[in-house]
């Protein structure tokens, strides 16, 4: 198509060349009535032919553009659609890979209990021929599931973290249940909200951070969102986990003296 705009370029640019030697001014001063008419007839088809030629051009040229604006809104739509489909794809490749970590996770889980039941074999009490208790067969579980989890996961363990194993661990040596509630929590909630948790409600009481206030904005109606996307459990469920936990706390003296937690 190139080839044959330029073509009609060419035509025109010819066309104005000759036109151009026909014009009054380039004419001869001596000239007859017959050659006056065959010169204006002919100008006037050359002008004709010249007009048609501008015309193809300009048809040309919106043709071309409409056919480039036409592909530019196909290619648009086709890179959108692509850019889609690999944002979609990403998702789902991540999701595949939380999802195969989870399960890499519990088969890893699985080793220290396996470990100890190859140890013991049947020799728990509980099936009726063993001299096992039930307690070593835990505590050994736990044992090995330490040595195996430790070494791997401690080197990963940030400053929340370790807080928030610590507020479960003072939680815990006054009452199993808040321990276990608020380990619960820490696990099934974003960091955020975890963080609301220990540095406004309990970090300041077992760690020793007098100068935070403290603030019950979850309880007020402020921080209803801490709530809303928890891993497992309803909003109300954790919501009044929470309050139990938090007001367990507040009845602490400042020396942390013994408390029983009930939750």
């Amino acid at each position: 198509m190139r080839h044959r705009r330029l073509e009609l370029v060419k035509l025109k640019q010819d066309l104005f060349a000759y036109l151009g030697p026909l014009a009054p001014e380039h004419k001869s001063a001596i000239v007859g009535k017959d050659s006056d008419s065959a010169d204006d007839l002919y100008r006037q088809k050359l002008r004709s032919l010249l007009t048609d030629v501008e015309m193809l051009l300009s048809l040309y040229d919106n043709t071309v553009r409409i056919y480039e604006r036409h592909v530019h809104e196909i290619d648009s739509d086709y890179k959108a659609k692509l850019a889609s489909k690999q944002l979609e794809e990403a998702k789902e490749s991540k999701a595949t890979a939380i999802s195969l970590g989870k399960l890499s996770n519990l088969a890893f889980l699985y080793l220290p209990i396996n470990v100890v039941c190859a140890m013991l074999g049947m020799n728990l009490s509980i099936f009726g021929q063993g001299e096992v208790p039930v307690w070593v067969f835990l505590i050994l579980v736990v044992l090995f599931g330490l040595l195996t989890y430790l070494p791997i996961y401690l080197p990963r363990m940030d400053k929340q973290r370790v807080r928030s194993f610590k507020l479960t661990y003072y939680l815990a040596w006054r009452s199993v249940p808040a321990g276990f509630w608020f380990l619960a929590f820490y696990l099934t909630h974003n960091d955020r909200q975890n963080f609301e948790i220990m540095h406004f409600g309990l970090a300041q009481v077992f760690l020793g951070y007098p100068t935070f206030k403290k603030t019950k904005g979850w309880m007020d109606g402020r921080n209803e969102g801490l709530f809303e996307s928890a891993i497992w459990g309803s909003e109300a469920f954790w919501k009044e986990k929470v309050e139990k936990i938090f007001d367990a706390v507040e009845e602490l003296s400042s020396s942390n003296e013994t408390t029983e937690l009930t939750v």
